[in-house]
């Protein structure tokens, strides 16, 4: 921090003492977002400087400071640019440097995506790390012109596993939880203890005990409750232990776990049950996995009703709200994709599910392109589009201008898996459903199809990628690589298969798909306007 600025800290914490509140009010996400869209920087810093005074004093707590940096995060390509430009023209500016290390790691992350380090596609990979890379070293540069910025700290924290600076991380949490203890620090710390990443259920305990004492807030047992986390989201230990506090303590932050523990228990009791229906009505609970689990197997017993839809509704408000600010957010654009039912009473007593509410065509391919607008090496997205827009011309009577349309987009999703079985498998048997589709629509007297089959070349359009994308799949299943999706061809597609092979190799066509190396077939990536498919 520099001089200027420890200088408005201390005047307005000093001001804020005397008058007994704080001079300034903290300003809300809304005002911090429209500052730096208006490229008012100059606002922007005094309105964090108010931000992080109000926190000095205690009139806000480090939950809001860090909701207000949530904004720099957003997936809008206007805030990256903004976030981008602050930080070029104030790289000496704690505030500035912070937010774009933040804006740098959640684009990483939505980049890469959450497949293991072996999966992404290798362009993905490294773009991922250049990003962590660089964040890291803004977030480094931002605590050291200004340690007490729990933003800054909570970056670094984020940011140990993935760079490989847990020791650099630790020694963060060490000095934040000293000078300013908060949960919200030690639970992001206990992931420094993923067993993925050298760490261990002993780690995570020890940080819990040595710290959660001087974190606790209004009597809570900080302590356990950092046990409990770390037990639910990554180690999955002393679960007698933690059943025994939840019933010993009525926190309502247990909630959440009591409903969790209740779902995962062969036997539950009807008292549990009942208060687990009753946490999926409130209001601010949009656990689309957990409600789900509940309507599988409780929702049909006396007294108990269906929970999952009346989630699922409140997730999708959560997420067109969520859209307003952060077009391209994944989690958001994944559940308003979601299907939703209207759930009555049947002349029976039972549950009756009707279709309702769910997205129409067109708000469906949006969400689709974002998706792959925010994450383009996700080969599932790419295969979701595709699908879709198969199904499309399926229901359309298949028109002439739909057979091929989804190829590059097949292309692509096996090109980002990595030639991975289950994607080359989706599109040999794409292939095969071309060339029955044809050989049945031939002669039928119609005549877009008579001119458009007279027009393609059906070597180059069906048989040899066909070839080529089933040499491929023998290959990548002879290397081990997983396949849930296909089994072999059957005994007619085969033949088929060996038949066309042959007839390609008579009239000296599909050279390259038939001799050549495996390792001179993988396809590469195909540009796509999506804008104008579908």
């Amino acid at each position: 921090m520099n001089g200027w600025d420890m200088v408005v800290r201390f005047l307005v914490f000093a001001l804020a003492l005397i008058c007994g509140q704080s001079l300034l009010a903290a300003p809300s996400a809304e005002t911090i977002r429209a500052s730096l869209l208006a490229h008012d920087f100059d606002m922007l810093t005094a309105d964090l400087e108010a931000s992080q005074a109000a926190f000095d004093a205690g009139d806000i707590s480090d939950e809001d400071l860090r909701r207000l940096f949530e904004v720099f995060t957003s997936s809008s390509p206007d805030v990256i640019e903004a976030v981008a430009e602050w930080e070029r023209k104030s790289p000496d500016l704690p505030y500035a440097t912070t937010a774009r290390g933040w804006s740098l790691y959640i684009t990483a992350s939505r980049i890469r995506g959450e497949d293991f380090a072996r999966d992404p596609y290798p362009e993905a990979l490294r773009l991922h790390r250049e990003m962590l890379e660089r964040a890291f070293l803004l977030a480094m540069r931002a605590y050291g012109m200004d340690p007490s910025l729990i933003p800054a700290s909570d970056l670094i924290i984020a940011l140990g596993n993935s760079t490989s600076r847990q020791e650099q991380a630790l020694v963060v949490v060490e000095r934040v939880m000293s000078e300013q203890p908060n949960a919200g620090t030690l639970r992001r710390a206990i992931w420094l203890a993923h067993p993925g990443w050298g760490g261990s259920s002993e780690l995570a305990d020890a940080l819990c005990a040595f710290f959660g004492p001087n974190a606790s807030p209004n009597g809570a047992d900080l302590t356990r409750q950092c046990i409990t986390y770390a037990s639910r989201e990554i180690f999955g230990h002393r679960m007698e232990e933690i059943r025994t506090w939840m019933k010993e303590d009525p926190d309502p932050w247990y909630d959440y776990y009591r409903v969790w523990a209740t779902l995962f228990d062969k036997s539950p009791n009807a008292e549990d049950l009942a208060f687990a229906h009753r946490y999926f009505q409130d209001s601010e609970v949009r656990d689309l996995r957990l409600s789900k689990m509940f309507d599988q197997r409780y929702s049909m017993r006396p007294g108990l009703s269906p929970v999952h839809h009346l989630v699922l509704e409140r997730s999708k408000d959560w997420a067109r709200a969520v859209l307003e600010t952060d077009p391209y957010e994944l989690s958001a654009l994944d559940v308003l994709l979601s299907d939703t039912v209207r759930v009555t009473k049947g002349a029976d007593n039972n549950w009756m599910f009707t279709p309702s509410g769910s997205p129409t065509r067109d708000e469906r391919l949006d969400y689709m392109r974002r998706r792959l607008y925010a994450a383009p090496y996700n080969p599932d997205f790419w295969e979701d589009y595709a699908r879709f827009l198969n199904n499309e011309n399926k229901q359309a009577g298949y028109p002439v201008e739909g057979i091929f349309a989804t190829d590059t987009l097949m292309i692509n999703a096996i090109v980002y898996s990595k030639h991975r079985p289950d994607w080359l498998g989706d599109f040999v048997e794409r292939k095969f459903k071309q060339l029955e589709f044809l050989e049945w629509i031939t002669g039928q007297g119609k005549p877009d199809w008579d001119r458009f089959i007279a027009e393609t070349d059906r070597n180059a359009q069906i048989i040899c990628p066909l070839i080529r994308a089933n040499r491929l799949f023998d290959a990548m299943r002879l290397a081990g690589l997983e396949n849930r999706r296909h089994k072999d061809l059957s005994v007619f597609k085969q033949q088929k298969l060996r038949a066309e092979t042959e007839r390609a190799a008579s009239e000296g066509q599909c050279e390259n798909e038939r001799l050549a190396p495996i390792e001179a077939l993988w396809f590469t990536p195909v540009e796509v306007d999506l804008a104008a498919m579908g």
